[in-house]
């Protein structure tokens, strides 16, 4: 059984063909440095920006970020951000330095969390909800796994310029 006719078939090819000739054009016209990577997305669809409101970065369906936490204490936090968001845990991939956590919503999206390890107090988290998976659900999944870190630092104590002098 043929899924599509001979017309739809080369209506598809007549345009992947289109497509070339503009790359192969604009490559002739100054060379591959011609054609910046947002054009290229944006003519494949893949329309996105790596946009940044705070110290994390978005860009095609990927949330980074670096947190002041440990590995253990990363890994606790992200498990316990997916049950309050009531997604489904699938089997993790474990590593001393790295895990690989995935989780499913009722409609079937993923989240895939990357925890890397980089120092006893500094982890590289990846937050994958897809190429075209929700900005906000990352970062709300973001949002939510803060909340289960520990503080950082407690503030110190303000001191007054008296106490500093000492006695007079």
């Amino acid at each position: 059984m043929r899924l599509l006719s001979d017309r739809q078939s080369s209506v598809g090819v007549g345009c992947l063909r289109a497509l070339a000739l503009f790359f192969i054009a604009m490559m002739g016209a100054g060379g591959c440095a011609a054609i910046p990577l947002a054009t290229v997305g944006t003519v494949a669809g893949i329309s996105t920006s790596a946009v940044s409101t705070g110290r994390e970065i978005f860009t095609l369906g990927k949330l980074d970020d670096a947190e002041i936490a440990g590995y253990p204490e990363t890994l606790e936090a992200t498990r316990r951000a997916a049950a309050e968001l009531h997604l489904s845990p699938k089997p993790e991939k474990l590593k001393p330095w790295a895990a690989e956590l995935v989780f499913v919503d009722e409609q079937g999206a993923t989240v895939e969390v990357d925890v890397e390890r980089r120092t006893g107090t500094l982890v590289r988290v990846r937050i994958d909800v897809g190429l075209f998976g929700s900005e906000v659900t990352a970062r709300l999944f973001l949002t939510r796994l803060r909340l289960y870190l520990p503080p950082v630092n407690p503030p110190l104590p303000q001191t007054r310029a008296s106490d500093a002098t000492g006695p007079a």
